[in-house]
């Protein structure tokens, strides 16, 4: 939830494997004929009549690397398959969803109704095509447990990346206390930014707390259950902020949009009467970028949203069907991810 150097190798130089000397004249000639052949014009015309498609989708591949190479990426990706495999681990306890790699079958048959009182796809198809996948005990329980380890481990590896935040957010916290003109009365000077930086230490020290309890480091199951309660209770209010926070933003874009579009309207009316004549290309490049500014800020609304769905059922103990948590946070992670991929591909531009 919260939040390279690339240096080229001292031993490049003097790596025969790299940079191979030319013995004589001879290798150095026949180097250069080989190098010539790119300069071919019938080369450079292959070159340019490369496929856009595969152009676009070599440059998605590596938006998706350089997001992997980043901690929040891996982040990101991970959330994406902890709770696509915690679905799917639900899945398989009813259904067989092996059918899937089998080539007869295809996902259409998973999403054949139950047998209710009156079932509409048993009156359209019949009997025969209605018919709910029965699962295969052994395949189910094998899958099952596959899907749900996977889960398990990949939490795990999400919680790892998160680990040690306490200690730097509240590094981060004393040095913006210390800053204030009184530090004895600093409680009296508080602002909202320090309230939320607040939180956030004291949510990674309960997260931190919990970590070393998957490690086995304490063990003690009432503590547990009261620090899994203020983890998602403490969540529960960051999500409450961020989504003050970005609806304010919705709200700030919508209106600069708003009063751009309404100049340009005016100014398009009147551009007859001006003297100096209109630069549409810069209007249109501000509201091009407001317009993206307000994709990315609808993307966080969105994953908030789902979050706060989520959280809701440990803050209040819902009564809810099983997955429910699960199916919002995917949701999430897929509008978060969406978001993260936006923003670099727009940095890259």
């Amino acid at each position: 939830m919260t939040h390279s150097d690339n240096s080229q190798s001292p031993f490049m130089s003097t790596n025969i494997l790299f940079t191979p000397k030319k013995s004589n004249n001879h290798e150095r000639d026949s180097d250069d004929s080989s190098t010539s052949v790119i300069t071919d014009p019938n080369l450079i015309k292959q070159k340019e009549v490369l496929p856009i498609e595969l152009i676009e989708k070599f440059n998605r591949f590596q938006t998706i690397l350089r997001i992997y190479n980043t901690v929040t990426g891996k982040d990101k990706i991970a959330k994406l398959l902890k709770f696509s495999f915690e679905i799917l681990s639900i899945l398989s306890k009813k259904f067989d969803i092996s059918v899937l790699f089998n080539k007869r079958q295809n996902i259409y048959d998973l999403l054949e109704c139950p047998s209710f009182s009156f079932d509409p796809f048993k009156a359209i198809y019949g009997p025969e095509k209605s018919r709910i996948i029965k699962a295969t005990p052994i395949r189910s329980n094998t899958l099952t447990q596959f899907f749900a380890s996977a889960a398990q481990q990949i939490g795990f590896f999400r919680h790892s990346l998160r680990f040690g935040l306490s200690y730097f957010n509240s590094v981060q916290l004393y040095n913006q206390l210390k800053a204030k003109k009184s530090f004895k009365n600093v409680f009296l000077d508080l602002n909202e930014d320090d309230l939320v930086l607040m939180l956030e230490v004291y949510y990674n020290f309960v997260d931190d707390l919990l970590y070393l309890h998957k490690l086995k480091v304490w063990n003690n199951k009432p503590l547990k259950e009261k620090l899994d309660k203020q983890d998602a209770t403490v969540w529960y209010y960051q999500i409450i902020y961020g989504l003050k926070v970005k609806y304010s933003s919705y709200c700030e874009l919508n209106d600069k949009i708003l009063k751009l579009q309404i100049e340009r309207n005016t100014l398009l009316k009147n551009e007859n009467n001006l003297v100096e004549k209109i630069d549409h290309g810069s209007l249109l490049h501000e509201l091009d970028t407001l317009y993206k500014e307000l994709e990315m800020v609808k993307l966080d609304l969105y994953r908030l949203a789902c979050d706060f769905i989520a959280d809701s059922i440990d803050v209040f103990d819902l009564k809810v069907p099983k997955g429910t948590y699960s199916i919002f946070s995917l949701i999430s992670a897929i509008f978060g991810f969406k978001k993260f991929y936006k923003s670099k591909e727009l940095k890259e531009k």
